[in-house]
């Protein structure tokens, strides 16, 4: 038998096999849009990358600036998250996102958008994962200018 090192090879294909088993099959294509028109359009885009779990979301519309977030765990024995978020720019009518990142999350994250014009995501046990503020985003004028 060959060894690497004293190390059966065979040993070491099993642990890298393993290593990698939980990485999700769509690894390399991962990714949601840039831009999209609708919220739809951006979970129709990551409903096949999801893997085994399930697409989680949430939108906000805060002093006429919106913003919508989606997440999703695709790995087995890992709480980890692919987390993207959007702000929508009236100007444009579209989605833009500002936010792509994978966040260890123990497996889910919850988020609220703050009064002080920041959107929170955090781990399942309560801890911030990633803060984020949106005072830059574009606002849709809800006030009468008028003088």
């Amino acid at each position: 038998m060959k060894t690497f090192n004293g190390i059966p090879f065979g040993f070491i294909i099993t642990i890298a096999t393993l290593l990698h088993a939980d990485e999700p099959a769509s690894q390399p294509t991962r990714g949601a849009p840039s831009n999209a028109n609708t919220t739809d359009e951006i979970i129709k885009f990551v409903e096949p990358q999801k893997g085994f779990g399930c697409i989680q979301t949430t939108q906000f519309n805060r002093w006429g600036r919106q913003v919508f977030a989606i997440w999703y765990c695709p790995f087995s024995g890992r709480g980890d998250c692919y987390l993207d978020a959007y702000f929508y720019d009236y100007d444009k009518t579209q989605w833009t996102r500002f936010l792509d990142q994978l966040v260890p999350a123990g497996g889910d994250l919850s988020a609220e958008m703050l009064t002080g014009d920041e959107i929170v995501f955090r781990t399942t046990d309560g801890k911030i994962a990633v803060k984020q503020s949106v005072i830059t985003f574009p606002q849709k004028k809800w006030w009468n200018d008028t003088k």
